[in-house]
């Protein structure tokens, strides 16, 4: 994780494992909200890195770079954590979470 940091290239990969191997504490079926907001943000610096923000991105390059999967997989990860702090009644941080949701979403 320290190295996607320093290593954009990493985000998506390290921002999947977090994704499929983290979403829960250990031994619980709690969500470990600080590993899936960690996700999200890699999520979106994946998005970043590999410039699937451009409006003029050929579409067969946005395919090839996956950006269809990037961009639904922020979305999900930060709703889904917008969702857990709202029913954890942390209204402030869901409402910031959500809202970066939006804002991605809109993008």
């Amino acid at each position: 994780r320290q190295r996607a940091i320093s290593a954009p290239s990493l985000a998506l990969a390290v921002a999947m494992a977090e994704y499929h191997f983290q979403w829960y504490r250990p031994g619980t079926a709690q969500m470990d909200v600080e590993v899936v907001e960690d996700a999200a943000n890699l999520m979106y610096t994946s998005i970043l890195f590999s410039a699937c923000n451009r409006a003029d991105m050929p579409m067969d390059m946005f395919f090839q770079r996956m950006c269809n999967s990037r961009w639904a997989y922020v979305v999900l990860l930060y709703s889904e954590l917008g969702r857990e702090f709202a029913a954890r009644y942390v209204t402030d941080k869901a409402a910031t979470v959500l809202e970066k949701a939006i804002a991605v979403f809109d993008e």
